[in-house]
Formats: C-alpha cells, structure tokens, sequence
C-alpha cells in the first residue's frame, strides 16, 4: 500500500487529506481466511501496524470497520466526511489568503 497506492495519490491528489481505512476486520477471526494467510507467510494487520502506517503516510485518520456485521461503517462515513469538509473549508480559508487587491 505505502509503496504504490499512496505515491499515486500523493502524486495526484496533493493538499487532499487522506483517510486510511481498513476494511473487512471480521476476517482476522475467519480461521479460513487466517490459515490461508499462514500458508503463505502472512496474517492480518493489527490496529496498531494500520496506525503506524497512517501516521508514515500523514493520512488524518486510521478507521476499521467490517461491512459484514455493520461494525463501525457508520463511524467511516461520518468522520471521512467531516474530514473531507474540514479539508474543503482550509482550502478556502488558504485561497482567501491569496488574494490580493490592488488599487490604481
């Protein structure tokens, strides 16, 4: 994710704040799931790795959430909202700034 989603998004998205989200947790209790991943030398992020990749990142928030039994998708929704119009609300207050005015 940090070595080729977020150059992109860093690349053609500059100044939009990012939220990382990780989604589908029920699957770290899937014992299907987690003994396939163990057969390949993987397992499922914790809370604390997502964290730390959002603060390597500089994203504004790392949320979870688990579609499957309605975990926290609220929660994503609302905060990347509010993330999303505070971010609309700095970009306006940093191009009023800008402005300048000039009288001849």
């Amino acid at each position: 994710m940090t070595q080729q989603w977020y150059p992109e998004v860093h690349h053609f998205c500059r100044g939009v704040p990012i939220v990382l989200i990780g989604c589908k947790t029920d699957l770290r209790m899937d014992k299907e799931r987690l003994r396939k991943l163990k057969s390949s030398q993987q397992e499922p992020i914790t809370y604390f790795q997502g964290e730390a990749t959002c603060k390597s990142i500089h994203a504004e928030e790392y949320l979870e959430c688990s579609a499957k039994f309605q975990e926290n998708v609220d929660n994503v929704f609302r905060e990347a909202t509010l993330i999303a119009l505070n971010g609309m609300k700095k970009e306006q207050r940093m191009r009023r700034k800008k402005r300048n005015c000039l009288l001849l």
